[in-house]
């Protein structure tokens, strides 16, 4: 029989580093130094925070909660390596920084193992555009504030179908990515991908002022 996932947070010791942490899921908060007031307050603002989040275990949750700790009361003392990034950052283009665009990813139910990933202005009226000339319906599975289009053309250039083409295979790399997008959009409203997510951050800011014309 499964192990029923416990619904409460318990912080754990590391005598060996000298630091208290707490698990959520496979990933791990690290907290601060054993028996410190910095691990008791962000112990307590951890656990507050994830019963109120509804008691999520996905990356993009703890990879939340850690940014929400290090802003409140600056970044933990020593490395842990479960923080650190998945994988090692690579240059990339600037910005592109037309901010009524947005980027879109567009799938079919007919061909669950392929996706698009393009910009539009507006991305409603794009698909009914690419839909005139597609044998087989088109949906909308993502849309994402801000023009964030080449950085992921990168990131799965592994997985792109044709050269030169937006189309990409969805399949490992891609289809985790897109698991937690999805879960990411609906509980924060932006990527928390730690490339991309200040950036849309801004766009999704610049916006909101721009609508009340500030």
């Amino acid at each position: 029989m499964a192990r029923p996932k416990s619904l409460l947070l318990i912080p754990r010791i590391d005598r060996h580093h000298q630091r208290s942490y707490v698990n959520i899921g496979t990933r791990k908060i690290l907290l601060g130094p054993i028996d410190s007031e910095l691990s008791r307050a962000r112990f307590e603002h951890v656990a507050r925070r994830w019963v109120e989040m509804g008691r999520p275990r996905e990356k993009a949750a703890v990879d939340f909660l850690r940014d929400e700790i290090a802003a409140i009361s600056g970044n933990p003392d020593g490395a842990c390596p479960e923080q650190t990034e998945d994988r090692p950052s690579r240059a990339h283009p600037p910005m592109q920084t037309d901010l009524r665009k947005d980027t879109y990813i567009i799938g079919s139910p007919s061909a669950p193992d392929r996706v698009k990933i393009g910009n539009s202005f507006d991305p409603n009226e794009r698909i009914k555009q690419l839909q005139t000339g597609s044998p087989v319906p088109l949906v909308i599975i993502e849309r994402i504030p801000g023009l964030v289009e080449q950085i992921l053309h990168d990131r799965f250039e592994k997985l792109r179908i044709w050269p030169g083409y937006e189309w990409f295979y969805r399949q490992g790399a891609l289809e985790r990515w897109l698991g937690n997008l999805q879960f990411e959009l609906k509980l924060f409203g932006v990527p928390q991908d730690r490339e991309i997510k200040n950036f849309c951050r801004h766009v999704v800011a610049e916006r909101e002022l721009d609508a009340a014309g500030i």
